[in-house]
C-alpha cells in the first residue's frame, strides 16, 4: 500500500480542529450577545456611526463625575455598574450588526430585550449613510465604488438603515422600557437629552454642573483634539491617515452635513424612500 504523503496524516484533524475551534468561538460570542440583556440593566444601541461614540463618552464622563468613579473607561461604562452603589449596568453594541447584511437579512423579533431598559440612538439617513460610506472606505480599507454606488447598494447601506429603523419603531414596546434619543436633538439641547438620559437609566438628582462639564468634555473639538493626541488608548478613537479628515472616528459632528457630499439626485432618492419608507415615528419624514 502506497504511504500517504505526511501532511495528509496531520492537515485533515487539523483542519477538524480548527474549525471546531472556530464554531465553538463564534457559538460562545452569540451566546456572550445573546446574555448581555440578562446581565444588564439598560443597553444603547444604534445602527453604526450614528453618534454612539460621542454619546458614550458623554454619559461616562456625567456618571464617572457624579458617583465620583476614579480613571473610568468611558468606553466600558459596563465596568462601571455597581447595583449596590444604583450604578446601571449598561451595555453597548450596534444591535444585529445591520452595517454587514441586507435588509432581509435583520431579525425582526427583539424579545432577547425584554426585561431590560432600551436606549435607541438614531441619527438622520441621510448623514448616517454619508458617515457609514467613509467608515468603510477610508477606515476599513474596503473597495470604493463610488458615494451614490454605496447609497443604491442593498447591503447595509440605506435599505437595511430604514429596515432596522422601522423593526425598532414595532418593536419599541417590548423592552422593559424604551428611550429613543435622536442625534439632531442631542446637537440642538444636548442638556436636556443627557439630563432625560440619565434620568431614563434611574440615575436621578445629577448636577446641572456635572451635565455640562459632560457636554464640553464629549465635544467635537476636545473629542477631535483626544484623538489627535492619543489620549484614548482605544483603537476605535484614531485616525486612519492624519492628514485625511475623512479618516478620522470625529470626523464632523455636523447635522445635515449630508448636504456637501449628495448630489440632487442623490439628496432626492433619499428624501422619497424617507418619506415613503421610513416610520413617521422618527420625525424624519
Amino acid at each position: 500500500m502506497t504511504a500517504l504523503p505526511q501532511h495528509f496524516l496531520w492537515s485533515a484533524p487539523l483542519r477538524f480542529r480548527l474549525r471546531a475551534r472556530l464554531r465553538k468561538t463564534v457559538l460562545a460570542q452569540r451566546f456572550h450577545e445573546a446574555s448581555w440583556p440578562l446581565r444588564s440593566d439598560a443597553l444603547l444601541l444604534s445602527f453604526p456611526k450614528a453618534g454612539r461614540t460621542w454619546l458614550r463618552v458623554m454619559l461616562g464622563q456625567a456618571m464617572s463625575e457624579h458617583f465620583g468613579i476614579c480613571d473610568a473607561d468611558l468606553f466600558k461604562l459596563d465596568r462601571m455598574g455597581d447595583p449596590a452603589r444604583g450604578i446601571p449596568r449598561i451595555k453597548i453594541k450596534h444591535d444585529d450588526n445591520p452595517q454587514l447584511k441586507v435588509p432581509e437579512e435583520l431579525v425582526p423579533n427583539k424579545s432577547e430585550y425584554r426585561g431590560v431598559k432600551v436606549v435607541y440612538l438614531v441619527r438622520d439617513i441621510r448623514d448616517l449613510a454619508v458617515s457609514n460610506y467613509f467608515e468603510f472606505t477610508r477606515r476599513r480599507g474596503q473597495e470604493d465604488r463610488g458615494l451614490p454606488a454605496y447609497l443604491r447598494s442593498r447591503r447595509g447601506s440605506v435599505d437595511t438603515m430604514i429596515r432596522h429603523y422601522n423593526i425598532w419603531a414595532a418593536n419599541r414596546h417590548v423592552p422593559a422600557d424604551f428611550h429613543l434619543v435622536r442625534y439632531e436633538d442631542l446637537h440642538a439641547d444636548s442638556a436636556t437629552c443627557l439630563s432625560d438620559l440619565l434620568e431614563f437609566l434611574g440615575i436621578r438628582n445629577v448636577a446641572d454642573s456635572t451635565v455640562r462639564r459632560a457636554i464640553e468634555f464629549a465635544s467635537f473639538g476636545n473629542m477631535r483634539h483626544m484623538e489627535e493626541s492619543g489620549s484614548f488608548q482605544h483603537r476605535r478613537l484614531r485616525a486612519m491617515d492624519a492628514s485625511d479628515p475623512e479618516t478620522y472616528k470625529t470626523r464632523r459632528g455636523k447635522v445635515a452635513g449630508y448636504r456637501d457630499y449628495l448630489s440632487s439626485a442623490d439628496i432626492d432618492l433619499l428624501d422619497g424612500k424617507i418619506r415613503s419608507e421610513l416610520d413617521p415615528f422618527y420625525g424624519y419624514a
